[in-house]
């Protein structure tokens, strides 16, 4: 193949074991050791995957369950060549028992806010990416404070996918140059507005408390990308006990 070549979709056939889960002793080693001998041959190249990695399931529950990862996307090495970033990005299942899946030829931005650290051996099975731990650091606004912090999902089923989230919001400019204050609590995301608590802060923040609003402006749900913005309530009851006698 001369040109640039691209090939992805369902091929009902999986490369190796670690592409299937299951209880059941059925195991065919021949048909997907030539499964991958096909996939060498036409020197294609896996595009990988983001997401749950096993895309389909059987549909059946306990130790009957079966899942595999029958679902890819694959190109020579020109098309790579072409877009070094391309992946496949798969989206939690709804009512098939295949996954949906979408391929992405550049992933989402140079210098990302936020990026993954860690994960548990059943994040990439997880509908909900449960956890996944994201450190986060938004250095591209102009700089009157920082966000900086670390959250993993925390729930195992979409009814409550929530992350688990500890941010540090520090000022380097105007008067509160130098403090910080301290958010702490569980955010459902997919709520339009949540609400979590500020458990302290430094400076001008000294044994702040008080609560912060989180609301999503922008959300893409095949990137993950998202605007949020965060309203802030604080009390400073440094301040508060200067100015009453207790």
């Amino acid at each position: 193949m001369e040109k640039p070549w691209f090939v992805a979709g369902h091929f009902n056939d999986f490369t190796n074991s670690s592409e299937r889960r299951s209880y059941s002793t059925s195991y065919n080693h021949n048909k997907a050791q030539k499964f991958a001998e096909r996939i060498n041959n036409c020197n294609l190249i896996d595009l990988g995957s983001v997401g749950p990695r096993l895309t389909w399931t059987n549909n059946r529950r306990g130790l009957a369950n079966t899942m595999e990862r029958l679902d890819r996307a694959m190109s020579n090495d020109k098309w790579r060549a072409s877009f070094p970033e391309g992946t496949m990005r798969t989206l939690p299942r709804t009512y098939s028992n295949h996954s949906p899946s979408i391929v992405l030829t550049q992933v989402s931005g140079k210098t990302p806010s936020a990026v993954g650290v860690a994960q548990s051996f059943y994040t990439e099975n997880s509908p909900t990416r449960f956890g996944a731990v994201m450190m986060a650091d938004d250095p591209s606004s102009k700089l009157m404070g920082r966000a900086q912090g670390l959250y993993g999902s925390a729930g195992q089923t979409e009814s409550d996918f929530g992350l688990i989230m500890a941010l540090n919001y520090g000022f380097v400019d105007g008067i509160y140059n130098g403090s910080s204050i301290s958010i702490v609590g569980l955010n459902y995301i997919l709520h339009s507005v949540r609400e979590m608590a500020v458990v302290g802060g430094t400076g001008l923040f000294r044994l702040a408390g008080g609560y912060a609003v989180a609301k999503t402006h922008w959300f893409d749900p095949i990137s993950g990308d998202a605007i949020v913005g965060y309203n802030v309530t604080i009390v400073n009851k440094v301040f508060w006990r200067k100015n009453h006698k207790i």
